[in-house]
């Protein structure tokens, strides 16, 4: 999840190592893009989570965002389990 600034394009970086996969949570807004080559194209779905429609993220993301990096992966790692379940 790229939670950087947006005055550096991270994007060929991570593309160069081979990252396959970057989330953006900006505004509200939720957006997954996938290594395609040597550039990344936006998508719906996500490699690590398939069976997670994205934009039931951002509600999760909202309510927890104020609990701390390490509290919401946490929070996340179980909401997962419950939404696969």
């Amino acid at each position: 999840m790229d939670i950087t600034s947006k005055s550096l394009d991270r994007m060929p970086i991570y593309a160069r190592l081979g990252v396959l996969e970057i989330w953006r949570y900006d505004k509200g807004q939720i957006k997954i893009y996938q290594l395609q080559g040597e550039t990344y194209a936006e998508t719906d779905i996500s490699l690590a989570f398939p069976l997670i429609q994205v934009q039931q993220i951002i509600p999760f993301i909202q309510q927890h965002r104020a609990a701390g990096k390490k509290a919401m992966r946490r929070a996340f790692r179980e909401w997962v389990r419950l939404q696969i379940e």
